[in-house]
């Protein structure tokens, strides 16, 4: 009775164990599914193209330390694999961005690797569209449009 004992807590035990590092491998990125995410994010963003307001001009810089930045960690995150956490990933701008480009240091929680994003906007047109409620010619607003171009390289910038 006492080896039945023995051999169940083992197995117990061996059971445990094996849940803990299951646990422990959802918990952070590896360098595979953080080289796959940015390839899928690089292939989702760039091409993409975006609409400025209706007070910004061509020459409007990209507000890369807001809303672009969370859309780059927002895309490598949803590119990820299925083991892949849904957190963790950080795309900073480590230095100056100019008003069409900038580098994000992409790196990620559990993750040695880091990659080098660049992304680049340039102004592809205008967009017309009719301000909500507007009737006629006064309600027409023209918005810039811009298009993004994604590229990496292994390492950081």
């Amino acid at each position: 009775m006492a080896r039945l004992l023995l051999v169940a807590m083992a197995a117990g035990g061996i059971f445990t164990g094996f849940q803990g590092l299951k646990a422990q491998d959802d918990i952070g990125w590896s360098d595979e599914e953080l080289s796959s995410a940015v390839e899928g994010a690089i292939a989702s963003l760039s091409g993409s193209s975006a609409h400025g307001s209706p007070l910004d001009g061509p020459d409007t810089p990209e507000d890369f330390d807001g809303a672009c930045g969370i859309k780059v960690r927002q895309e490598i995150v949803e590119q990820g694999s299925g083991d892949a956490p849904q957190f963790g990933v950080s795309a900073e701008v480590p230095g100056e961005a100019t008003a069409d480009h900038a580098r994000y240091a992409v790196s990620a929680d559990g993750a040695s690797a880091w990659f080098c994003m660049d992304v680049t906007r340039a102004h592809t047109g205008w967009a017309e569209t009719v301000a909500p409620g507007g009737l006629g010619e006064s309600s027409k607003v023209r918005l810039p449009e811009f298009t993004h171009q994604v590229t990496s390289r292994a390492g950081e910038c």
